[in-house]
C-alpha cells in the first residue's frame, strides 16, 4: 500500500513553485503519491500546518508574508504539527542559530534545494 505524502510548500518564488510541482507531478507518474500543497497565503498556510496528515513543511526563508521564524515557531508549539519535518531555504544571508533554534529540521541554500526536491517530496 503507497502512503501518500502531504507537503507544504511556503513561498513566494513562483518560478521555485513550479519546479517542484513538476517534480512532485513527476513522482506521481512513477507512483510515488505526493499531496503538494503551495501557498504563500497566511490562511491556506495556517489551516494546513494544523492538518493531522501534513507530513513535512518545506520554508522558504525569503518569505515577507509572515516572519519565517513564526511560521517554524507556530508548527512546533501547535501539539498536533510539532513533530513534522520543517526543511528551510533561502537565497540570502541567514542566521542558522536562530532558525535552528526556533525548531528547524534542516537549512539549505535555493539552489541545493531544487537539485534535492524531488529525494525531499519522496522521503
Amino acid at each position: 500500500m503507497n502512503m501518500t505524502r502531504k507537503i507544504l510548500l511556503v513561498t513566494q518564488n513562483k518560478e521555485l513553485a513550479d519546479y517542484v510541482r513538476i517534480s512532485a507531478l513527476t513522482l506521481t507518474k512513477l507512483n510515488v503519491q505526493v499531496e503538494l500543497i503551495i501557498s504563500d497565503s497566511l490562511e491556506i498556510i495556517n489551516k494546513n500546518l494544523s492538518d493531522q496528515n501534513l507530513d513535512s513543511v518545506f520554508l522558504d526563508l525569503d518569505f515577507e508574508v509572515k516572519s519565517p521564524l513564526e511560521i517554524i515557531r507556530d508548527v512546533r508549539t501547535n501539539e498536533s504539527s510539532k513533530t513534522k519535518k520543517i526543511v528551510a531555504f533561502h537565497s540570502g544571508e541567514i542566521n542558522r542559530d536562530e532558525i535552528f533554534s526556533a525548531g528547524c529540521d534542516s537549512i539549505m541554500k535555493t539552489d541545493e534545494f531544487k537539485r534535492i526536491a524531488a529525494n525531499l517530496l519522496q522521503f
